[in-house]
């Protein structure tokens, strides 16, 4: 349950006061409303289910080359031989996802120098468990990359806020 601020409170109640008092009456006259008749409601449809594909293995997924997205920046930095196996743009972000064969800790580490050699600043390293995500800024942009181990292969996912 949320705790909503005291101050909050104190105004609803307040509003609530003035309500019943410039609403309420005690004379007399005052008549019952007569009872509103209210239609009873349509029936709902079940929503039909949305036709859905089949799931791609991870290793499948790994052997497909797309090109990067129209509009990914030159200065996202995008490791040496690695394979664009999905790209695209969404929610004013563009992004990459990569894979490479090498380690994680030296996709780590090669991200972390080139982030800043590109301009990058305030790189922040987090660990998420497995994932290693760094997240840095230039001008009023956002870059976040995320490196993690699957299915033998290092995965890099790149996106950068437009």
């Amino acid at each position: 349950m949320k705790i909503i601020d005291g101050r909050v409170w104190v105004v609803a109640f307040a509003c609530l006061g003035m309500a019943l008092v410039d609403g309420c009456s005690c004379s007399d006259d005052v008549k019952t409303p007569e009872p509103v008749k209210v239609a009873k409601p349509a029936p709902v449809k079940p929503l039909a289910k949305a036709p859905t594909q089949p799931p791609v293995a991870l290793e499948e997924a790994l052997e497909r080359v797309v090109d990067l997205p129209p509009g990914f920046p030159e200065d996202a930095p995008v490791y040496p031989g690695a394979i664009a196996n999905s790209s695209g743009v969404r929610n004013g972000r563009v992004h990459a996802v990569f894979s490479t064969a090498d380690p994680t800790s030296d996709v780590l580490s090669w991200y972390l120098q080139e982030t800043k050699a590109n301009g990058w600043e305030d790189t922040a390293e987090i660990d998420v468990g497995e994932h290693k995500v760094l997240q840095a800024f230039k001008d009023s942009r956002e870059l976040k990359i995320m490196i993690s181990q699957a299915a033998g292969r290092s995965l890099i996912v790149v996106s950068v806020g437009l």
